[in-house]
Parts: C-alpha cells; structure tokens; sequence
C-alpha cells in the first residue's frame, strides 16, 4: 500500500464540473488524516492571484513544465 504524505505531488483524477467525464492532473498534498486528504489544483497557467505560489525547484518535484500552486 503506497502512503500518501503532506508535502508530496500526486496526480489525482479531476472530475468536469458538468460530471460528464474526468482529467488526470498533478496535485499537491496539503494534509493527511486517516483516509482524508486535502489537495490543492498545480498548474501551468499564468498566476491569477496574490495566493498563487510559483513553484522554484518544478523540475526536481517531478513536474514536466514550469508551475505554480494555487492557494485559494
């Protein structure tokens, strides 16, 4: 059994708003506890916000393009 930890990307499976279909996409760990897990959205896109955190050392934590976190 693989074990999920704060800090970590992951790629989790992201469901359309309509519920029509799904997109993998890399997400961040924010917190573990038991079978609860909070996540939050990494992208490539332009920062939108004062909260979104672009991410310094992409490369090494896996991701294949420049990317940032957004905290929301």
């Amino acid at each position: 059994m693989t074990t999920i930890k704060g800090g970590e990307f992951w790629v989790a499976k992201i469901p359309f708003t309509d519920g029509t279909s799904s997109k993998k996409r890399p997400v961040l760990i924010l917190w573990v506890d038991g079978n609860d897990v909070i996540v939050t959205a990494v992208t490539s896109a332009m920062p939108r916000t004062q909260t979104d955190i672009l991410l310094k050392d992409w490369a090494n934590s896996g991701l294949r393009v420049p990317s940032l976190v957004l905290i929301v």
